[in-house]
């Protein structure tokens, strides 16, 4: 799943069909590599301006799916954990503005997105604007070095792998196409 494609989708309560808003900001927690909390905010339109936001631990996630993200009983949320772990914690709008170099100094990018295991929330991938005509590539987290305050470090391989065809039209560093 795809932090942009994330980004503004319903929050569903499953016990009374309440809509409590759309997804406002993704919490990433750089030291376990995965996403752990949301926000959803009430409001959130040219004419409703935003009401209030709830904070959602992703422990207690039912689903999260392309369209909605589910809960089993809205009055079980709490936010505890995102709410607590808040001070290391990095929103996802803000780590797409982190710069990506190798371990040897060379610019790679700028981070456009984070791919993140819709189950487990684990990070999987990096999306990386090179810049040039505004392509992306997918660098695994595997390849990531460091994810700091200001820079994220990622392998030099990360530089030379070729950027072939990846799921969906992506490109992921290392990709084989299997057609050729």
């Amino acid at each position: 799943m795809n932090s942009k494609d994330v980004q503004g989708i319903s929050v569903i309560a499953i016990a009374d069909g309440r809509n409590m808003g759309k997804i406002s900001h993704i919490f990433f927690d750089p030291n376990a590599r995965k996403v752990v909390g949301f926000a959803a905010a009430e409001g959130q339109g040219f004419l409703r301006p935003k009401t209030s936001e709830e904070m959602i631990d992703a422990s207690e996630i039912h689903s999260l799916g392309p369209d909605a993200l589910t809960l089993k009983n809205a009055d079980e949320v709490a936010g505890s954990e995102t709410t607590t772990a808040m001070d290391h914690l990095i929103d996802a709008a803000e780590l797409s503005k982190r710069q990506v170099v190798t371990e040897a100094g060379t610019q790679v990018g700028t981070v456009a997105s984070i791919d993140f295991d819709p189950k487990s929330f684990d990070l999987l991938a990096l999306e990386v604007s090179t810049g040039l005509l505004k392509s992306h590539r997918m660098v695994s987290a595997a390849d990531i070095m460091t994810i700091g305050t200001d820079t994220i470090v990622v392998r030099n391989s990360v530089e030379h792998a070729p950027a072939e065809p990846g799921e969906a039209g992506r490109f992921v560093v290392g990709d084989v196409d299997p057609t050729t």
